[in-house]
C-alpha cells in the first residue's frame, strides 16, 4: 500500500495565520486607516464634523500585581464622590459600615472605591478599616 503524504502548508498561508492570530496590522490595514484619517481631516476643515475635545491625560495607578493602569481623575463617578464626601465630613474617620449606611452601596463597590482613593492619595488609612 502506498501512503499519501499530507500536503504542507504554503509559506504565505503560515504567515497569514500568524498575522491573524497575533492581530498584526498589515499594509492594507494601515492604508485604510490613513484614508479614514484623511477623510476626517477634510470633514473637519470643511466644518461638517464638530471638533472633538482631547481626552484628559490619565494618571497612572500601579495595581497590586505591579501593572500600571490609567486612572482618569477628572471623571470620578458619583459613587466615588459620595464616598469621598462622607470621609471628609467625619472628623475621626469613616469606617466601611458608616460609608455603607450613608450611601447604600455594596460592600465590594465600597472596597474598590476605597482602594482606588487610597492609591490616588485622596484618603489615608488611620487604622484598620478607618479612612480619613
Amino acid at each position: 500500500m502506498e501512503s499519501k503524504q499530507a500536503e504542507s502548508a504554503s509559506f504565505d498561508a503560515i504567515i497569514k495565520a500568524f498575522i491573524q492570530q497575533f492581530n498584526i496590522p498589515t499594509a492594507d490595514d494601515v492604508n485604510r486607516l490613513t484614508e479614514k484619517i484623511e477623510l476626517l481631516e477634510k470633514q473637519l476643515i470643511s466644518g461638517r464634523v464638530s471638533k472633538i475635545a482631547p481626552s484628559p491625560s490619565p494618571e497612572v495607578l500601579t495595581g497590586a500585581d505591579g501593572v500600571d493602569k490609567p486612572v482618569k481623575l477628572r471623571n470620578i463617578d458619583s459613587a466615588t464622590k459620595k464616598v469621598l464626601k462622607i470621609i471628609k465630613t467625619c472628623e475621626r474617620g469613616a469606617s466601611l459600615k458608616d460609608i455603607q449606611q450613608e450611601t447604600g452601596l455594596g460592600d465590594k463597590k465600597i472596597r474598590n472605591i476605597l482602594y482606588r482613593l487610597n492609591k490616588l492619595g485622596k484618603i489615608k488609612r488611620s487604622k484598620r478599616g478607618v479612612y480619613m
